[in-house]
């Protein structure tokens, strides 16, 4: 039996399906700030949770929790109606790649996040951390050593891989562990950022759909998305590079 072929859409969240914060109006940013407390609070009022995660790390969780209450309906209706007409010519999962993904694992995603669109949750096969790493080294008691960041610390761990953090390139790992695995024959980016160290317009030119942080995923980038989708897989995982010399061979290994 012929294995299924799939469209991976690579979902950021804020500028994608709802507002930054930040750019948020008075009255709105007053009705974030009261629901992301009302989260934060019932967060803290698990004991599993105040062992498990910093205060920092809490605040952090409680706000792309806050995320799914603030997602913008338009947006929603332009993503599920891409992901129908995807649905005519291939299968489509989506592997999220929002910063929210360092404190919450594709779970979390499924149900505390998108827990009230499940044609979009499960539709979910992880996120861009593969392997849950970023969520995992930050769950030991979120204790670094001295110097190194979270995303440092991935960069290390990343399946015996030295790569360079940035959007751009975790995309570009997420396919090369995972593209056979997972039957991908196409890929589209859905993101608000795309330049300087996101890099995600420099690797990825032919499937990046760069979505307008005020207006969101509308109709027209919608359907930009299901063409890219539609069209043959051209690889871009050539970039990789630790350092002079070091470039990716495409096949896991550096």
């Amino acid at each position: 039996m012929a294995a299924v072929s799939r469209v991976a859409i690579f979902l950021d969240i804020d500028g994608v399906l709802c507002t930054h914060p930040n750019r948020l109006n008075q009255v709105e940013r007053n009705r974030h700030e009261m629901k992301w407390t009302k989260v934060q609070e019932e967060l803290e009022s698990d004991r599993a949770n105040r062992e498990n995660y910093s205060q920092t790390d809490l605040s952090l969780l409680s706000s792309a929790i806050t995320a799914g209450y603030f997602l913008d309906p338009g947006a929603l209706q332009n993503l599920y109606a891409m992901i129908q007409k995807i649905s005519r010519f291939a299968e489509p999962v989506i592997v999220i790649t929002s910063s929210y993904r360092e404190l919450c694992t594709s779970e979390d995603f499924k149900k505390r996040v998108f827990g009230n669109y499940p044609w979009l949750a499960d539709r979910i096969i992880g996120t861009t951390a593969e392997k849950e790493g970023l969520y995992k080294l930050r769950q030991k008691k979120s204790i670094h050593p001295p110097g190194e960041t979270p995303h440092e610390l991935y960069r290390k761990s990343y399946n015996g891989m030295n790569i360079n953090y940035s959007r751009g390139r975790e995309i570009e790992g997420w396919l090369v562990q995972n593209r056979e695995r997972f039957h991908v024959q196409n890929y589209v980016v859905l993101d608000d950022c795309c330049h300087g160290r996101f890099e995600i317009s420099d690797l990825h030119p032919d499937n990046f759909v760069e979505i307008n942080g005020q207006h969101l995923l509308t109709r027209e980038m919608a359907s930009r998305a299901v063409k890219i989708a539609g069209k043959p897989f051209k690889s871009q995982t050539s970039h990789w590079a630790e350092g002079p010399g070091d470039a990716h061979d495409g096949r896991g290994k550096v």
